[in-house]
């Protein structure tokens, strides 16, 4: 096997498809500008065939995979082998010239795959460190109450009986509003600009949920549609002042009917943890809402030529 650094326009050309928008080329090279530098790399057999891609960026003195999204993906045209990606794995270390961090997907995203190349790459890298990534499974039940816990389930029946009005496909620029509100509340970064989400949305599908108030709106989420299998909430939350009538509960049941009568197997709800450090509340919530945890991880791997 030998890694040979491509161009960006070689990789895709090499590997066309991605399993989710994160790992396309029109997803990278809107996000290009995030990252000091970037560099594309493919793994490659004795035959000349390409086997496996990846495309880095430089941020802060460290090759990052992510460098602008909530995982990275490393490109095939079909699966490989253990060997393979230990063979890519090994290979980076051994080639690249400054640290790299690497985030991939919890499992659910691409369950042959993944397994494998995290099992390579712990091969490699000097540490590592896990978040906690909730998702729920639309499958599993016939409606959203069905897997709610006892005190989820009450919080549930009190925002019914509010009189909350729910839209799906509602207005981008309310619904981001709110979410600009709740993180001002919580005092949470905002990472992405309503210009930003626009910008995506040429790219990735991208759906706008409300919950209303009478007049006041209340409770939204921006969710991604990765792929046929698996929409991703990007950010969800409420505003300030409505707690007592639980709109998130509510909020929560909505959006996961919405993407189980579109066909989605899996919501992707995203992690409860900064850096491997659960927030245990969070993860409360979201277990009583009937999710499954996983887990991110991140790989940090000193490389050799430093």
């Amino acid at each position: 096997m030998e890694l040979r650094e491509l161009t960006v326009e070689e990789l895709y050309r090499e590997f066309p498809e991605s399993v989710t928008p994160y790992g396309s080329n029109a997803f990278s090279m809107l996000n290009a500008g995030k990252a000091d530098r970037i560099a594309a790399f493919s793994l490659f057999d004795v035959k000349g065939k390409a086997r496996l891609g990846i495309l880095l960026g430089m941020r802060e003195g460290v090759w990052r995979l992510p460098f602008s999204a909530p995982f990275g993906e490393i490109l095939y045209r079909r699966p490989q082998t253990l060997d393979t990606c230990i063979g890519l794995a090994s290979s980076l270390a051994a080639r690249l010239d400054s640290p790299l961090s690497l985030t991939l997907a919890a499992d659910f995203y691409d369950p042959v795959m993944l397994p494998r190349l995290k099992g390579a790459f712990a091969t490699v890298a000097r540490s590592v460190y896990s978040d906690y990534n909730y998702s729920y499974p639309l499958t599993r039940y016939g409606d959203f109450s069905a897997g709610l816990g006892g005190n989820a389930r009450n919080h549930y029946n009190r925002a019914l009986r509010a009189g909350f009005t729910y839209t799906p496909g509602a207005d981008p620029q309310r619904v981001y509003e709110v979410i600009r509100r709740n993180r001002a509340w919580r005092g949470y970064p905002l990472a992405m600009s309503y210009a930003d989400l626009s910008a995506t949305a040429e790219i990735v599908p991208v759906d706008w949920h409300l919950l209303t108030l009478g007049e006041c709106d209340v409770a939204a989420a921006v969710v991604y549609r990765l792929n046929e299998r698996v929409a991703q909430v990007i950010y969800w939350g409420d505003v300030d002042g409505y707690g007592a009538v639980r709109p998130m509960n509510l909020l929560a049941g909505k959006v996961a009917d919405y993407y189980r009568r579109a066909g989605f197997t899996t919501l992707d709800i995203g992690p409860s943890s900064s850096r491997g450090v659960p927030d245990c509340g969070l993860c409360t919530f979201k277990e009583s809402l009937g999710c499954d945890l996983s887990f991110k991880p991140t790989y940090i791997v000193d490389t050799r030529n430093e």
